[in-house]
Parts: structure tokens; sequence; C-alpha cells
């Protein structure tokens, strides 16, 4: 289960051997998806709340949360109902930022900056941390900044054109492919910075994998 899952859902190739289900509180997020496709056998989207998932228990195999836990205003039932529909040895993959640009008033709809040991305490009734990862360093640094221009552009050659629906650069096959043929130099350098810097890192994304107790 992808957990608010946003309009990326069917992006994700690597799992394409996994029945796959889509969830987020927003249905719009499932009408714009199928902008990039039709979804496959093995693929549904349901529209429903994080901390109250329509579910058997012990369900899902993986339970991911790439940039909507911290989006979530009740972070203690979204964890218990993930333990709950995940299989006992499940796995629930996180992935938050490290910080905000402008602030948290720039960004009124994200709750909390977790850290990892904010996320230990929330998760320690409920599952142990395997794993800790600084990712899409570079991504901050460089690239988004590059992005924010080319966006700008984009942006302004869709008004001159009189385009009606205007969309952000990263919804384009350009964006997607460019990510995803440079995505392995830039996960090797975020291995270096993560093994190297640890905690000193404040930029980025961090990245947890934790098991079920």
């Amino acid at each position: 289960m992808d957990l608010g899952c946003g309009i990326e859902f069917f992006f994700y190739d690597g799992l394409k051997d996994f029945k796959r289900v889509g969830l987020d509180l927003a249905y719009s997020s499932f009408e714009r998806s199928l902008e990039y496709g039709n979804p496959a056998e093995n693929e549904s989207f349901i529209n429903a709340d994080a901390v109250n998932l329509p579910f058997k228990d012990g369900v899902f195999d993986i339970v991911i949360s790439s940039n909507s836990f911290d989006h979530i205003p009740e972070p203690e039932k979204c964890i218990s109902e993930v333990h709950r529909v995940l299989k006992n040895n499940g796995k629930f993959i996180l992935c938050v930022p490290r910080n905000l640009k402008g602030g948290k008033k720039s960004h009124i709809h994200i709750q909390t900056i977790y850290t990892t040991d904010k996320i230990r305490h929330l998760t320690e009734n409920y599952f142990n941390i395997e794993k800790t990862q600084n990712i899409l360093f570079l991504y901050s640094v460089l690239w988004e900044k590059v992005l924010f221009g080319l966006n700008l552009v984009y942006s302004l050659s869709l008004k001159i054109k009189n385009q009606k629906r205007i969309r952000h650069l990263y919804e384009t096959s350009l964006y997607r492919g460019f990510s995803k043929n440079f995505s392995d130099i830039f996960n090797f350098m975020d291995d270096i910075n993560s093994a190297v810097f640890g905690n000193i890192i404040q930029c980025g994304y961090l990245a947890l994998r934790l098991g079920k107790k």
C-alpha cells in the first residue's frame, strides 16, 4: 500500500510484481494519476483516511509513505493502523523532509518535521527501526534549484500558448525520464553523504525502514 499516494501512484516500476493499493484522502489524486495511464490488473485506488484504514488485519507485506506521513494530524493513530494491517514480518517504509524551506508557515499542510528520534519515540510500541538513510541530498542542493528555473520557463511557455491547465514540470515525461536516468548517480552520492555526514545533513529527505514488532 502506498499511504497518501498522491499523483505518483503508477510511477513505481520496481513494484509491478506486487498487488498494489494506492490510498489517498483526495480523490483528485487518483483522477490526475489516470492522465499518465490506466491502472494495471494488480493496481487499485482507495479513497480513504490514513487514520481509519478500510482493510482487515495483516493483509499487507509493505506499506510505503513517501512525503505524506508528515501531513497527518494524528500520527499515533496512523502508526497503529499501519501496524494493524501489516503482516507479522511486514515493513513500513517512511520518507519525510529534513526541513522546510521558508518555514512552516510556507507549508501549512505539513504538521510536523520528523527526526529519527521523533519517529523512534512515536513508533516504539509498534516497530523497530531497521535502517535510516539520508536521500535526495543532491536533489535538494542542486537539481531542485535548477528545476525551479526550468519550471518557471515551462509555466510561462504554457501561458503563452494559452494552455487552460498549467501543469508542473515534474508531471511531464521529460522530467520523469531525467530523474529515472540519473537516479543511480543520485543514490550513489546520497549513500556516500549519508555514511560520511550522517545526522549533520539537514536538507534532503530522511528515509526509514521499520519492521513490525
